[in-house]
């Protein structure tokens, strides 16, 4: 073999070993975000949901590696009369709210934007939460 060759091959096998430790590390993030949030939901439903009987309520989790959170996307309906939605992800290490969505439907079938923020920033419809909340937890 020449020098390049082993050259190239000990970059290459260097390269694969930071490459592997990093997908290690994001691996533990992530399985740490799992049961955290888990936690954080149980721990914390009552008070992240609203108070109303026949709730849906799913939630979901992401560690956002650009951003370094391990965030926790809680969301559903009351499925009764008058109809509302809700929508909210937490920071769940920081125990700090990032964004929230609540929308209600009333007797004329009428919705109406109750709550629409992000980081203390307002948005005003459904679409621009969803593009907000799809950026982080996607990211």
């Amino acid at each position: 073999m020449n020098k390049s060759a082993y050259y190239l091959a000990i970059l290459i096998l260097s390269c694969t070993g930071s490459l592997h430790a990093q997908t290690v590390e994001l691996f533990e993030l992530q399985k740490k975000c799992a049961v955290e949030a888990k936690k954080y939901y149980l721990e914390n439903k009552s008070d992240i949901t609203p108070p109303r009987s026949g709730n849906t309520v799913l939630y979901e989790y992401h560690y956002n590696k650009k951003r370094g959170l391990c965030l926790l996307r809680v969301y559903g309906s009351n499925g009764n009369f008058p109809y509302f939605t809700f929508d909210s992800v937490l920071s769940v290490l920081e125990n700090k709210s990032i964004a929230s969505y609540h929308e209600g439907i009333n007797d004329k079938n009428e919705s109406k934007v109750m709550i629409c923020n992000y980081d203390g920033k307002k948005c005003s419809s459904s679409t621009e939460f969803e593009k907000i909340i799809g950026n982080l937890m996607f990211e």
